[in-house]
């Protein structure tokens, strides 16, 4: 699937070259969708292989390839940003030279007390900066909302120190460290979750659970990072762009 992988990127790095890394952000939706990635995927698994094992693999690299795209974006960019290219983005720690910044990542954990029991934040992306030990910008991204918007809104919680002193007394163990945590959504399903063409239809949305999904992420100022879509298209209030998101990652890292 490698060379799959590769021939999606490269279409991305094509665009990359030729708008600019903030401008295919913007208006990924104009360049690749769901369906047509899925029939690049499709095209390299064998025909041979039952339907179930074709789903599990479709499943399993379009999990990933969403990742792969978002770093390719953020490193494109910020390499090209003489103010801010000590910017990184890795997907695992081993991508990452600075020791600290490895540990600082480990430490976001909850431990029970008097036990082996632990949690490890959920994340995709580990934005850093080369010239900053101190902090960290995790991203959790997915092609469609659907995938992980739970998930995301219970980590908002879950690693909130405040939340869990009140909730559960000292049983828990968990230091409070300089990170934020957003939300990136490629927003790729035919019913769309955060964004739609029509604005009349974004209007009856903004009055829904997604809509106060975005609230709740929003209102946040202790650890959230926000929730950003990829694409040109209308969005409930309080969703940003490739462009909000870059602003937020520069903001948190300035000097």
């Amino acid at each position: 699937m490698e060379e799959v992988k590769e021939r999606i990127l490269n279409l991305i790095r094509e665009k990359i070259n030729e708008k600019g890394a903030e401008w295919v952000g913007n208006n990924f939706n104009k360049i690749i969708d769901s369906d047509k990635i899925d029939r690049i995927i499709t095209e390299s698994i064998r025909s041979s292989e039952n339907a179930r094992i074709r789903r599990a693999k479709l499943d399993i690299f379009r999990g990933k390839i969403f990742e792969e795209i978002l770093q390719e974006l953020i490193n494109s960019h910020f390499s090209n940003c003489i103010s801010y290219n000590h910017i990184g983005c890795a997907k695992t720690l081993k991508e990452i030279e600075n020791n600290e910044i490895k540990k600082l990542v480990k430490k976001i954990v909850i431990k029970r007390v008097n036990t082996n029991a632990k949690k490890s934040i959920d994340r995709d992306l580990i934005v850093y900066s080369r010239n900053l030990n101190d902090k960290v910008f995790l991203i959790s991204v997915k092609g469609t909302a659907r995938e992980r918007i739970g998930q995301f809104l219970s980590h908002l919680f879950i690693f909130d120190d405040r939340v869990l002193n009140v909730k559960y007394g000292n049983r828990y163990i968990y230091e409070r460290l300089n990170f934020k945590y957003a939300f990136v959504c490629f927003d790729l399903a035919k019913n769309k979750d955060f964004s739609d063409e029509d604005e009349g239809r974004i209007e009856k949305k903004r009055k829904g659970t997604k809509q106060m999904e975005v609230y709740l992420i929003n209102d946040d100022y202790y650890i959230s990072g926000g929730i950003y879509v990829l694409n040109n298209l209308h969005k409930l209030n309080g969703v940003g762009s490739f462009s909000s998101l870059l602003a937020k990652i520069k903001e948190f890292f300035n000097l």
